[in-house]
């Protein structure tokens, strides 16, 4: 059977959780959240071990266009910041975050026909964009939200 000639407007997107242990004591320990959450990235809550250190798990990185399923530890740097983000510990010690695992998987994205970086003056070709039913990307704060604007 031959290989059907079709473009799907697909990509493959790289993201990566990191498993991080925290010594006892840590003050991250009490900055963890007992429920797991989820807004600029996401994160479990911290599970103590048997050796009395916790296992932190926090993620994911959104690597558009990549597809290496290697660890990276820029990515372990990243999902850290994220951690004091979701937290709210700007404080926080991401040295005391140590990287003891990781997983890696590739998910199917979207390609974007337009980018819209949202500020005040961009508010209005963004709504011209939902009107013309294009697709769009709202940037905002370096965190990126895909839409697709459709009639209904």
């Amino acid at each position: 059977m031959n290989s059907v000639d079709i473009r799907l407007p697909i990509k493959p997107v790289r993201g990566q959780l990191s498993i991080f242990s925290v010594k006892d004591g840590d003050p991250w320990i009490k900055k963890s959240p007992p429920v797991g959450i989820s807004g600029d990235g996401y994160c479990l809550p911290v599970e103590q071990l048997e050796d009395s250190s916790y296992r932190w798990i926090v993620g994911s990185t959104f690597d558009e266009g990549e597809d290496n399923l290697e660890p990276w530890h820029t990515s372990d740097a990243c999902n850290r910041e994220q951690a004091m983000r979701l937290v709210d510990y700007p404080d926080g010690n991401p040295r005391s975050l140590i990287g003891v695992g990781e997983f890696v998987g590739v998910r199917c994205g979207r390609s974007l026909t337009n980018y819209w970086f949202a500020n005040s003056t961009s508010w209005d070709i963004f709504i011209d964009s939902f009107r013309l039913e294009r697709d769009f990307m709202v940037c905002s704060g370096g965190q990126a939200d895909y839409s697709s604007a459709t009639r209904g």
